[in-house]
């Protein structure tokens, strides 16, 4: 009989709870909408500083996208708008890219000894850098980064990249003077 009693006991116990669950007025308000997760922008700031010799870099283009863009492939024919950087410093065409989610340029020639910097926000942390500029001394050489992979930086991470120069293939190398742009 004891445990017919406590068992009783128990039961009553969660009929009541269960009847706190729900009031007469509940049914009549609506369930409050749930806070919007706030949107999260990253923003990377991308410095160059001109290590050369002499030799001014056009204006410097940065841009942040993801893996199917591609300014250029190392042996491959150049794109119209790299071969438009690399003989001109102009490098407008580059960053009119649909597939491109940000970017920015300078200004004017970054000379030697002097840097640029610049940031790009986004909305996604799966994304790539890519940075070119024309080496204004030269017929058709640039320098840059492709695709450098954002991917697994952390807040407050940095790195330093030493950057190459390319012939673009787009004009025979006799560096004769009328068919540099530079000083």
């Amino acid at each position: 009989m004891k445990n017919l009693t406590k068992l009783s006991a128990l039961l009553a116990a969660t009929l009541m709870l269960n009847g706190c669950f729900h009031d007469s007025d509940d049914n009549d308000k609506p369930e409050p909408a749930p806070e919007p997760t706030p949107e999260v922008t990253y923003l990377y700031k991308v410095t160059v500083l001109n290590l050369t010799n002499n030799q001014p870099l056009s204006p410097i283009a940065s841009m942040i996208h993801d893996d199917k863009f591609k300014a250029w492939t190392l042996g491959a024919a150049s794109s119209v708008p790299l071969e438009v950087l690399a003989e001109s410093g102009d490098n407008a065409q580059l960053l009119e890219d649909a597939l491109l989610l940000t970017s920015t340029s300078g200004d004017a020639p970054l000379m030697p000894g002097n840097s640029y910097s610049s940031e790009l926000t986004t909305k996604s942390t799966d994304v790539m850098l890519t940075i070119v500029s024309m080496l204004v001394n030269t017929n058709d050489a640039f320098t840059g980064l492709n695709q450098h992979d954002l991917s697994g930086y952390e807040v407050g991470d940095w790195k330093t990249v030493n950057l190459s120069v390319y012939d673009s293939g787009t004009e025979a190398n006799n560096e004769v003077a009328d068919s540099i742009p530079g000083p």
